[in-house]
């Protein structure tokens, strides 16, 4: 799940993209973007956050893929968006990793042994 802290300014805006992977990580080059939310409408306890993607991305089973939140706002230190992950690791061939601008890399986290995440995929009726 996600979970905010601090108070966001209206327009201040994440999205969820679906990217390919190079060597197990984001790649940067999007298969598509979710619509846009509002950052303050992230709860600030842990909860599912529900991202539409619209059109729907097609993806191709047996390949990796990364789910990648991006903020649409100024990089600064607070409000924040964090990620919660799940203790365990009931999805085997999950990998939680974050990007620093500062050195422009990806690095592997781990949350207190948490290291996968929900997430529910659904298609439109």
């Amino acid at each position: 799940g996600l979970q905010r802290t601090g108070t966001f300014n209206v327009g201040e805006q994440i999205i969820l993209q679906i990217q390919t992977t190079v060597g197990g990580l984001p790649s940067g080059i999007s298969m598509g973007s979710s619509l846009p939310i509002e950052a303050q409408s992230v709860p600030l306890p842990t909860s599912a956050v529900d991202f539409v993607f619209s059109p729907p991305v097609q993806i191709q089973g047996g390949v990796t893929y990364a789910l990648v939140i991006r903020a649409l706002y100024p990089k600064r230190t607070t409000p924040i968006i964090q990620i919660a992950g799940k203790s365990g690791n009931p999805y085997a061939n999950g990998e939680v990793f974050a990007f620093n601008i500062s050195t422009s890399t990806w690095a592997a986290l781990q949350f207190l042994g948490a290291n996968d995440f929900n997430f529910f995929s659904s298609r439109p009726m």
